[in-house]
């Protein structure tokens, strides 16, 4: 995905969600009319990350689709983003 944007003359981030026993990674492209926008680049959801906020209620699910609480604690502690 992020290749794809760099090509399109994007910036794509590394973004690295901290929760209190690990983490998920994601990614946040920079846009002109939206600033940063994150997407899960597993699912190609859109994400609005938010510290202390479970990730799973941060996805939009697609049309059709909802998420669940996880069994292990997935609340943001921190965001860390690499350019």
């Amino acid at each position: 995905m992020c290749n794809n944007a760099g090509v399109e003359g994007l910036r794509c981030a590394y973004v690295g969600l901290i929760y209190p026993e690990g983490g998920h990674a994601i990614i946040a492209l920079e846009t002109i009319d939206r600033g940063l926008v994150y997407f899960d680049p597993q699912t190609d959801e859109k994400v609005n990350p938010v510290l202390g906020k479970p990730y799973y209620q941060c996805v939009v699910p697609r049309e059709g689709y909802y998420y669940e609480k996880p069994s292990f604690d997935d609340t943001i502690q921190d965001i860390l983003i690499i350019w």
